[in-house]
């Protein structure tokens, strides 16, 4: 969805995925989207769960970067400090 530039970035186009968000980021569903139901089901679902250092406004379509996520807040399935490690090799 980013690669077709579905999202803006601070109001902004945006199409690169691997971008690095900084706190006080804001992301917005594209107009023409808003009503598609592929969006409006998603945040319909109250099953997803939103990280502490994520606001979303439902009404808006917009994300907002609170903060950085904390070590324990980021569900990753690997070992993460072998990932480190492994990159931090010479």
């Amino acid at each position: 969805m980013v690669n077709h530039a579905h999202f803006q970035l601070n109001g902004i186009k945006h199409n690169i995925p691997s971008t690095f968000l900084k706190v006080g980021d804001k992301i917005t569903l594209k107009e023409k989207l808003k009503t598609s139901p592929l969006f409006t089901e998603t945040l319909a679902d109250n099953k997803i769960k939103v990280p502490s250092w994520i606001k979303v406004d439902k009404n808006t379509f917009t994300i907002e970067v609170l903060g950085l996520p904390k070590m324990g807040e980021v569900n990753v399935p690997a070992d993460l400090l072998k990932v480190i490690e492994f990159y931090a090799r010479a």
